[in-house]
């Protein structure tokens, strides 16, 4: 069970964790829980597996969408299959097999890199840095 700091249980009471979905969304369906933290995915999967989670239980809050992971290639790498590569990353959610591995890794798409897509990642480190008053 993860460390909450002593305002986040002040101002909600009991906090749990759940290693499942299913154990985080149904306590609310049934009323045995006031609100819940889930990811999309697993409350639109829930949602898509139980249709009446996604019509009696409504999303309060969405957090802005932020980068979760970077793919790198060598910019001067040599390889003879460097622009392939990059082709088929980019092209990956449209194939079946590019679809399913994307899915294994919870990802929806791959796209090309810019800085902006950092900003966002930037502002929740700053706002948590804030919080916390730390400096790392």
């Amino acid at each position: 069970m993860a460390r909450y700091s002593t305002d986040a249980r002040a101002f909600f009471g009991d906090l749990r964790e759940f290693p499942r979905a299913s154990q985080i969304i149904m306590p609310v369906f049934f009323g045995q829980a006031d609100a819940c933290l889930a990811s999309s995915n697993s409350f639109e999967t829930m949602a898509d597996l139980n249709p009446q989670i996604g019509l009696r239980l409504r999303v309060l809050e969405k957090s802005p969408g932020f980068t979760t992971g970077i793919i790198a290639v060598r910019k001067n790498g040599r390889t003879p299959r460097r622009e392939e590569m990059i082709r088929a990353l980019a092209e990956m959610d449209g194939d079946p097999k590019g679809k399913q591995l994307l899915t294994l890794f919870r990802v929806n798409r791959l796209v090309p890199f810019h800085a902006e897509h950092l900003t966002s990642v930037e502002k929740m480190l700053r706002a948590h840095r804030s919080y916390t008053g730390s400096r790392k």
